[in-house]
């Protein structure tokens, strides 16, 4: 009888049914466009033709991860061997259930590494021995680092630097000196000079009530009456009327078109009679600039939502209206749905107003 045998495959012959270019695909569908196992396996049949089941899908990026674990851990060991590096952390979602997705940048190459959450622990992983300076934000897990070794985005200090301007009166003072000084520190490798002497002995006194309406910036009283009357009047979320542009306004119809609507769902609201003359002020006065953005701050761009919450916020507390309960801009479109039933709109037509996708949604 003739003995049988089991032959040894050759090293570059894959041990899997499916080739490596099908198996790339269907990794790349699964993770870098987070397409579910069943999905990816329906996209396998009808693209290429393979079917496969959401087991075999499993398969594949268990034998990919093993692929890319050596080349994961040389790419690890290069950047924490750079000089210099970039790092920031955001919320992720694995299987539905919340992670956090680390990244560290550097001139050549981009590392990500999800994580259970934004803990110390994981920078410390992440950065191991490195002796790089580490570019990041203001996120607490980053504060192991010796100074030296740390460093601020300038974006994040553009950032504060706005905050401030848009502030009340001793706070807005600070700003308008600061963003040039640090450019210009920045530049020469210098420290941050002192502020001056008058701006650090306002500081430490408190703004007023009556400050609230002083101008901090050409426009920027016109902007903040708008910005609270179409919350209560338009009825829009807060980042549809961060996404107006100016051509979305049509005074002559009477009418906003809201293009970045919630779930891409555009509509169009009427503009109530008494919005007409704070937009003709607000026109007048408007930070002039190359950003088509109808709200703009300090600087000429789009507004950004933390300024939008701090201002409501600060007109919320100056009104005495706060201390009851906590009130958002979101409160003030439940005034606006208000307005209207009381008014008789039917709920059909404050669901469209509102850019609700179901009834039961407008009947909360």
């Amino acid at each position: 009888m003739r003995a049988l045998g089991q032959a040894t495959l050759p090293d570059e012959v894959t041990k899997s049914a499916f080739g490596p270019r099908l198996q790339a695909a269907i990794a790349t569908l699964s993770v870098r466009n987070r397409v579910s196992r069943r999905d990816a396996s329906e996209l396998s049949e009808q693209l290429f033709g393979a079917r496969i089941c959401a087991g075999t899908v499993d398969a594949i990026l268990t034998r990919t991860a093993d692929a890319l674990g050596e080349p994961y851990a040389d790419l690890l060991e290069r950047v924490r061997q750079s000089d210099a590096l970039n790092m920031d952390e955001t919320g992720w979602k694995t299987a539905g259930e919340r992670r956090a997705l680390w990244g560290a940048f550097t001139d050549r190459h981009a590392l990500l590494a999800v994580a259970s959450d934004r803990h110390e622990r994981h920078a410390r992983a992440l950065l191991s021995d490195s002796k790089a300076i580490v570019t990041s934000d203001r996120w607490w897990a980053y504060a192991h680092l010796p100074l030296a070794r740390r460093q601020i985005g300038w974006s994040h200090l553009q950032r504060d630097f706005a905050a401030r301007a848009e502030g009340l009166g001793p706070r807005r003072r600070s700003a308008r000196w600061a963003p040039n000084s640090a450019r210009r520190s920045l530049q020469h490798g210098r420290c941050l000079p002192p502020a001056p002497t008058a701006a650090s002995s306002s500081l430490r006194s408190g703004p007023g009530r009556e400050d609230v309406w002083h101008r901090v910036h050409a426009g920027k009283v016109e902007r903040d009456r708008l910005l609270l009357a179409l919350f209560a009047y338009a009825g829009l979320r807060r980042s549809e009327l961060l996404g107006l542009d100016c051509d979305d306004v049509d005074l002559y119809r009477r009418l906003i078109r809201v293009r970045r609507a919630k779930g891409g769902r555009q509509r169009v609201v009427p503009i109530h009679p008494g919005l007409v003359p704070l937009f003709v002020a607000y026109a007048a006065t408007r930070t002039p600039g190359d950003d088509p953005a109808l709200f703009v701050g300090v600087l000429g761009r789009r507004l950004s939502p933390t300024i939008l919450t701090t201002t409501f916020r600060r007109y919320a507390t100056a009104a005495g209206v706060a201390k009851r309960k906590r009130v958002t801009p979101h409160t003030l479109r439940h005034v606006f749905a208000t307005e209207l039933l009381s008014a008789g709109a039917n709920l059909r037509q404050i669901q469209e107003l509102l850019g609700h996708k179901h009834l039961d949604s407008t009947q909360r």
